[in-house]
C-alpha cells in the first residue's frame, strides 16, 4: 500500500494503514507493504514518522512484527506471525 505519493493527507494515510492491515490478516497473507515515503523531495516525510509508529503498535497488537525494507528506505513490512 502506497500512502506517499497520491497527495494523502496524514488522516488519510493512516486510515490506509489500518484497512490494509486489517485485510491482510483476514485474507491470510504473511504481511503487508506500506510505502511511506521518506522526503527525497524536501527531506522532510511527514506521513513516515507517523506510519513506522502506527505500524508498530499494529504489531504489538496483532503479533507482528516490523521490519524495514531492506530495498526501499521509504517502505516497512509487517510480517504477520
Amino acid at each position: 500500500m502506497d500512502v506517499a505519493h497520491s497527495g494523502e493527507t496524514l488522516e488519510i494515510a493512516l486510515r490506509k494503514i489500518t484497512a490494509v492491515v486489517d485485510r491482510g490478516l483476514r485474507d491470510g497473507h504473511k504481511g503487508v507493504k506500506i510505502i511511506h515515503g521518506y522526503g527525497a523531495r524536501s527531506g522532510h516525510s511527514v506521513i513516515r514518522d507517523h506510519a513506522i509508529q502506527l505500524l508498530r503498535e499494529l504489531a504489538k497488537k496483532v503479533g507482528a512484527k516490523v521490519a524495514q525494507d531492506s530495498n526501499n528506505p521509504g517502505a516497512h513490512i509487517l510480517w504477520f506471525n
